[in-house]
């Protein structure tokens, strides 16, 4: 009926109602559900991205501390250079009162100590038939180090005058007399000049190596960037790394410029970089064999090379065979090391501080507009630290650095071989250890005072022949003169250089305590003249390649791996201790994974495949499938990085030097 009343009771569409009530909510959730999803992707997105860039700076820093390595090895390899100088090719012909074990020696012998003073003072003589170019047959100076003959009579009491053959005799008899006399009194030149030489070389080359890591550090010092070794910016290479990671959302307006990121370079903290490395200071001390002629006896004196000789015809032999400039450098040596802060005051390189830890902190900040966010969008923060490891720069002096000190103290010597650190610079002459000798592995009591070590270099008596000249560029001015290497040279490849290169090749102590890339020449060493051609590094660093690589006008290069198979040419084999396969040189490691840094035995001091012509891969170690050499990096946490760490060895905890500052 029109206009009868509806009925109330009707509950038809109530169910509409509701659901359109409470779509309002099961949006704004469903919104929010999404709006979550988005941030939590964000989030996770700019942390991995985060890591990834800070892996990437602390894998820059890494390739640093390779080189620093790197060239604190040849540190090492010039002093083995200059201990196999003087206890082999200096002390040659020595046969009386004990015999060199490989002056004609047909077994290996033992692996004991030399006798005498051929264990302890070895003394540099230079006048042997077999070794020395131009010396007499049968010549006993360099036979023994405690040497004392007669002069033959100048002349004598002629009985019968009118005998011709009589008359001649007297003739021969003063010449010879007159000539032993000269030749005694000259000897003493020849000594001290080779003995000079071969110790101002090592002083040189330590020198040269010294200059490029002071210069590495300083690169290292800033703490908001550094340059690679390609001269490029790192923290510019770590904001690239974040921004190409992150999603559209977390890019914002889509400039790079605009990120909000910081970098944090640890080495650069509060001067980190300047106690990154303790240098290890010297005094070692060079013995020659001056002959002095007293009342008709030509007689050995043994004198340290800081004491010119005696005679004026051995000083007349030194001035005659060296250039004016050399000699000046020589001379300047001889007469004693300079302060402990100068640069060419001796040294066995550096060793690394455990408290100053290298790593490299990376933050960033986002504020992704996300699909629905009704209070405005959310900002995301993450930051991430990464460091190198597993590389070894060097060893240190003794085996616990305590917290807080300069230098290793305390514990056991790693080297009891090397001399003694000189901290106020004061001698050592009196001390064995002084004299230049070195581990073959570690634990190693003999080095080269060892039967069997030097009974292995009987080829060397044979097939190598040493000239006074073929040292004529040890002591030229090293600066102007070409990026020469001290190894004997005459003009050609000396019999003796081989022997040289041998001998300086790595061993079991090297590759436990060093970071050694084979092929640092070929791979590194040109990136280093680039930044020096840049502006990047010193324009007079004196850059040098490994031993046996020469500059100028006679263009060689020469790297460690090379070095290693000269070694199994020309010394008898398991003898050195010697590296026998290249491939040992790959003693460390990256993790298999980013959760696993298990030890990896299928690459460990292994490669399947080397690129030897450095076509198909420029890789520092030349192997393109297996292990490799050097620091890895890996990721660590803040709380890591504060904490106390045993980092000094047995019982030596405390924190790092260098935590990361409150803004990190």
């Amino acid at each position: 009926m029109i206009g009868a009343p509806t009925n109330l009771k009707n509950q038809k569409g109530q169910v509409a109602i509701f659901v359109a009530l409470i779509f309002q909510v099961l949006f704004v959730l469903f919104a929010m559900v999404i709006n979550v999803g988005l941030i939590v992707h964000d989030k996770i997105n700019l942390q991995n991205s985060v890591d990834l860039a800070a892996y990437y700076a602390a894998q820059k820093q890494a390739q640093w501390l390779n080189v620093i390595a790197h060239e604190n090895y040849q540190i090492r390899q010039a002093w083995k250079l200059l201990a196999f100088r003087i206890r082999v090719i200096g002390a040659a012909g020595l046969s009386q009162p004990y015999k060199h074990p490989a002056y004609g020696s047909t077994t290996l012998g033992h692996d004991i100590a030399l006798p005498g003073s051929l264990g302890n003072n070895p003394t540099v003589c230079t006048w042997y038939e077999f070794t020395w170019t131009g010396a007499p047959n049968d010549d006993a100076f360099c036979k023994n180090r405690v040497f004392s003959i007669q002069a033959p009579p100048k002349s004598f009491k002629i009985i019968a005058p009118w005998s011709p053959g009589i008359a001649g005799s007297k003739s021969v008899t003063e010449k010879f007399s007159e000539a032993f006399k000269a030749h005694c009194s000259n000897l003493g030149g020849r000594n001290w000049l080779f003995a000079a030489k071969i110790a101002y070389g090592f002083r040189i080359d330590q020198h040269n190596r010294v200059l490029t890591i002071n210069a590495i550090k300083g690169l290292l010092a800033n703490s908001t960037d550094f340059i690679d070794l390609n001269g490029d910016s790192v923290k510019l290479g770590a904001r690239k790394t974040l921004f190409k990671n992150l999603t559209a959302s977390n890019r914002g307006s889509g400039s790079m410029d605009e990120l909000n990121f910081e970098m944090y370079n640890s080495l650069g903290h509060t001067g980190a970089a300047g106690k990154l490395l303790a240098a290890y200071k010297i005094t070692p001390s060079v013995l020659y064999s001056d002959l002095l002629l007293i009342n008709d006896v030509c007689q050995t004196v043994i004198r340290y090379i800081a004491t010119l000789p005696s005679k004026p015809d051995a000083i007349k032999f030194i001035n005659d065979n060296t250039t004016p400039l050399a000699l000046a450098n020589l001379k300047a040596y001889a007469a004693g090391e300079p302060s402990i802060d100068n640069d060419l005051h001796n040294s066995l390189g550096f060793e690394k501080n455990p408290w100053v830890m290298a790593y490299v902190g990376v933050k960033a900040q986002t504020t992704p507009r996300q699909v629905f966010a009704p209070f405005g969008a959310v900002t995301l923060k993450a930051r991430a630290f990464a460091k190198p490891f597993g590389g070894r720069i060097g060893p240190w002096v003794n085996s616990q650095w305590p917290s807080g000190s300069e230098r290793s103290q305390g514990g056991t010597l790693l080297d009891p071989l090397l001399p003694d650190r000189d901290l106020s610079h004061v001698e050592f002459s009196e001390k064995p250890n002084s004299r230049p000798n070195y581990s073959r592995f570690p634990g190693d009591t003999l080095g080269l005072r060892s039967q069997l070590a030097l009974s292995a270099l009987k080829g060397f008596y044979t097939d190598a022949s040493v000239h006074i000249k073929d040292y004529s560029e040890v002591g030229d001015d090293f600066f102007t003169g070409g990026p020469n290497d001290v190894l004997a040279y005459n003009g050609v490849e000396t019999s003796v250089r081989p022997f040289e290169i041998a001998a300086l090749a790595p061993d079991l102590f090297d590759i436990s305590y060093y970071s050694i890339m084979p092929h640092f020449s070929t791979t590194t060493l040109p990136k280093l003249n680039v930044l020096q051609q840049n502006g990047q590094l010193p324009g007079d660093l004196p850059l040098r390649g490994d031993l046996g690589s020469r500059g100028g006008n006679k263009d060689t290069v020469y790297n460690v791996d090379q070095q290693v198979r000269f070694a199994l040419g020309k010394i008898m084999d398991g003898v050195y201790y010697y590296v026998k396969d290249e491939a040992h040189l790959l003693t460390s490691w990256a993790p298999n994974n980013f959760n696993d840094y298990s030890f990896p035995d299928q690459y460990f001091g292994k490669c399947s495949k080397y690129d030897h012509d450095y076509k198909e891969h420029n890789t520092p170690n030349g192997c393109i499938k297996g292990g490799r050499t050097g620091y890895s990096v890996k990721f660590v946490s803040r709380d890591y990085l504060l904490r106390e760490l045993m980092l000094g060895g047995p019982g030596q905890s405390g924190g790092i030097l260098n935590p990361p500052p409150d803004g990190f």
